[in-house]
């Protein structure tokens, strides 16, 4: 917003170089994130309210899927109906088997949406309103992946007929007062144009592209992310040209005469990558990019919270750069973060830690010996849950710890499934930052995401969507299988990226 704009003076330098280990490594390519939905929105898992990573599922190793007797009664709407306390339920909207397909309320059809262009569907997200769906048209192969790039598309709710929005397109974000998408289209070059668009989605004929004149021609968009209140559009980007980076805050964004205010500036050859705002807007949470190394980031990436009115820069943890490794608390006070180093899911020590915000200071929650902690989310009434399964403080890149993989690829489909299968949903009271004992709730489940009422819980369990109602530990199946993913698309080094697949908003 701008009011949140910072005072005047210079802009807070990046992360130092200096604390990466010495040599510099070589440049990577410009690495392109998911379009990622708001952390805005308290009292949602963050991320878009859609926090629902999760790599704990399970599948017997042919990847089938279990369907157990009487799992699909009573119908998905009437669970979502259930669920949507306080207001009817909105559309459903779900990936599988590489269709988009749509639950609507109250009525138990399934909308299966053509698909029209290239690519499958991939990083749903809807408006504010519940009137319109984008997402993505993007290539299997880049599916699951950080790089993810394709055409934007969106349908209205009740339709079954898409609007292509622009051809290519690397980030996208709703702004939660209109129905305005922020886009970033991909870049290779100083040369090219001003990487950011503003799309007007209409009712009727085709949608309106109109640029905007955001300062940062011939840079590499890498977060976009709009204000809580819709008023100022926040932008991370690569500059060619000099080998630096910055966070710029775009005001006029939501209307008005632009102002571009750079708020955070890097050192040469290193850059930062926005991840969202803080719940209250006055402040970013961005990930620090050293040497611009998809390398280097890939093993863990410290993850900053920048105070806005202070311009004071806190470093909270290391750890990969997962949108849904992220969670809010409802209050918008305490972030839950998955911290811990290397690429592999289940090595490094991968532990849940809850930090204050602003002030800074963080405390791990308790884990046994060698388990992992991944996917957190938090309730309605402050209660905190993750995925728990078996881990190793090592950085072993092997098999998952407790899997034969019987010759098979170590972060294969089948050993992937088996290591997740004994994982748990763990569960445990703290509102007020005092680390409590987890306990067990749901068995084989992860990538869990508090609905949009916040009462009840959508988890992916069996590489299935399911409902755990509120006070229960008998989760009931939704639909599914989600995504693409299974034996030919694996994920990345044991990550799937599930929050990718589903979104789900609640009519007021």
């Amino acid at each position: 917003m701008s009011s949140a704009l910072p005072a005047s003076g210079s802009p807070a330098s990046g992360s130092p170089a200096s604390a990466l280990p010495s040599g510099s490594p070589e440049r990577s390519a410009p690495r392109a994130r998911p379009p990622r939905r708001s952390l805005a929105a308290a009292g949602l898992a963050a991320l878009g309210g859609a926090l629902v990573g999760g790599s704990l599922v399970a599948a017997p190793p042919d990847g089938g899927i279990p369907r157990p007797a009487g799992a699909d009664r009573p119908t998905a709407a009437a669970l979502l109906a259930a669920a949507a306390t306080g207001g009817a339920p909105g559309e459903l909207a779900l990936v599988s088997r590489g269709h988009l397909v749509v639950i609507p309320p109250g009525g138990t059809a399934r909308r299966v949406v053509p698909s029209v262009g290239a690519g499958q569907p991939d990083e749903l997200s809807w408006s504010e309103d519940g009137r319109w769906l984008a997402f993505l048209r993007a290539p299997a192969a880049e599916q699951g992946s950080a790089s993810t790039e394709g055409s934007l598309w969106v349908v209205a709710a009740g339709s079954a007929h898409p609007r292509e929005v622009l051809p290519q397109v690397s980030q996208f974000a709703w702004d939660p007062r209109t129905d305005v998408l922020a886009a970033a289209v991909p870049t290779t070059s100083p040369d090219d144009p001003d990487p950011v668009a503003l799309v007007p989605i209409r009712p009727s004929g085709a949608p309106l592209t109109a640029s905007f004149p955001s300062g940062l021609a011939g840079a590499h968009v890498t977060g976009i992310a709009w204000s809580p209140a819709g008023t100022t559009l926040a932008v991370s980007a690569d500059f060619y040209r000099d080998d630096r980076g910055e966070i710029a805050l775009l005001a006029g964004a939501g209307g008005g005469a632009p102002v571009h205010a750079v708020v955070v500036r890097s050192a040469s050859n290193d850059g930062e990558d926005l991840v969202g705002w803080w719940p209250s807007g006055r402040g970013l949470l961005y990930w620090a990019d050293p040497y611009f190394s998809a390398s280097l980031a890939a093993d863990g990436t410290p993850l900053v919270a920048y105070d806005l009115s202070t311009r004071r820069a806190s470093t909270l943890a290391t750890m990969l750069d997962y949108p849904d490794w992220l969670a809010w608390s409802p209050d918008g006070g305490s972030l839950a973060i998955v911290a811990g180093v290397g690429r592999t899911v289940w090595d490094g020590d991968k532990h849940l830690v809850v930090c204050q915000v602003p002030q800074g200071t963080c405390h791990p929650e308790p884990q046994p010996g060698r388990r992992t902690s991944i996917d957190p989310a938090w309730t309605a009434g402050g209660e905190l849950l993750w995925a728990q399964a078996a881990g190793t403080p090592a950085e072993t890149m092997g098999a998952p710890p407790g899997v034969d993989t019987a010759g098979e690829p170590p972060f294969g489909w089948a050993a992937v499934q088996a290591w997740a299968s004994a994982g748990n949903l763990e569960a445990t009271h703290a509102p007020s930052g005092e680390p409590a004992p987890g306990a067990a709730l749901v068995g084989g489940a992860g990538g869990e995401e508090p609905t949009p009422a916040g009462a009840a819980l959508l988890l992916v369990r069996h590489g299935e969507l399911w409902l755990l109602p509120p006070g229960s530990r008998a989760p009931r199946r939704l639909s599914g299988p989600l995504g693409p993913y299974g034996p030919a698309e694996p994920g990345y080094y044991g990550y799937v990226p599930w929050y990718q697949t589903f979104a789900w908003h609640a009519a007021p």
